[in-house]
């Protein structure tokens, strides 16, 4: 994996799309560029869009199929994965998603304990069994000095053999994701993301999404289901239900650190579920029902 300069923001998984990007023109958007227009770079194990790379005036062709896709609203798909749209938010973030390893299991640990100071981080056992099960489901993102800022562990289940009111211990297997069904399963189940209170607000939460929605679309799932903490609750929870706290916060009269940005990243709230997490104190034990669909699942059945 290499970072090069000018491009703080790209997703990369295993199964990256090799592309180069040819300059064409500055940038638009006030993005400092160091690529000169004689310049071609080669991003041999990363993941770029088509669509991004041309709304961006370049032109990106694919090593593989040397395909040329220049035209707007174009997202090139190669050997089955589609390139991910890099999330251009702050140039002072520059961070990557990748797969984590063994050895960021000490990082996401602390990560945990920065993120979630009240509640139990990740144990060890438990992060290799997600690495053992699913290691395509576990990201994390990293900062330009390898320092693990953001977390996010899935795996996938069949969601119609769980009780739409199952706590977080039963979906996952009392976290160690034995409940991973990669036969049988069609729903792709965010269990934990995790963000560094100092890089909040910076865009690494939409990147881990944009991560989980690939790992949904390349594994044609329906969607992803997970339980949503609705941290702000506590503050009112002596003058109103968490069903009325909910129905606020999805009306926009309300906001909720957890649950609205949720709510911009495309889920829906299906229902709320008392008990999920019985020691998240700022939820009171509840989380929202959460759903994304993916729309890729919907054109596969409707073709089925």
């Amino acid at each position: 994996m290499r970072l090069f300069r000018g491009f703080p923001f790209f997703l990369a998984l295993d199964c990256a799309v090799p592309l180069r990007i040819l300059k064409r023109g500055r940038p638009r958007g006030g993005l400092v560029c160091s690529l000169r227009p004689s310049l071609r770079v080669e991003l041999c194990d990363c993941l770029v869009s088509a669509k991004w790379a041309a709304a961006w005036g370049f032109m990106t062709e694919c090593l593989l199929t040397r395909r040329v896709c220049s035209k707007k609203g174009v997202q090139a798909t190669i050997n089955g994965a589609t390139a991910i749209r890099p999330v251009m938010q702050s140039i002072k973030t520059m961070c990557m998603v990748r797969r984590m390893e063994t050895s960021d299991i000490e990082g996401v640990i602390a990560l945990q304990k920065r993120a979630f100071p009240k509640m139990p981080p990740w144990t060890r056992t438990q992060l290799r069994h997600h690495l053992k099960n699913f290691p395509e489901g576990q990201l994390v993102a990293v900062d330009r000095n390898g320092r693990i800022v953001g977390s996010a562990s899935s795996l996938i289940i069949r969601w119609d053999a769980f009780d739409r009111l199952a706590s977080w211990d039963v979906i996952t297997g009392r976290g160690r994701f034995g409940t991973h069904d990669p036969h049988a399963g069609n729903t792709l189940y965010g269990a934990d993301v995790g963000v560094d209170p100092d890089a909040r607000g910076m865009g690494v939460g939409a990147l881990l999404y944009e991560g989980r929605r690939a790992i949904a679309k390349r594994h044609h799932l329906s969607g992803i289901i997970a339980g949503g903490r609705i941290p702000g609750y506590a503050a009112c929870a002596n003058t109103m239900s968490a069903q009325s706290y909910v129905s606020e916060v999805v009306q926009g009269l309300r906001h909720d650190p957890v649950l609205s940005f949720q709510l911009r990243e495309g889920f829906l709230v299906k229902q709320v579920i008392p008990g999920y997490l019985p020691y998240d104190k700022p939820s009171c034990g509840y989380a929202t029902l959460i759903e994304w669909r993916n729309p890729e699942w919907d054109d596969l059945s409707q073709a089925a």
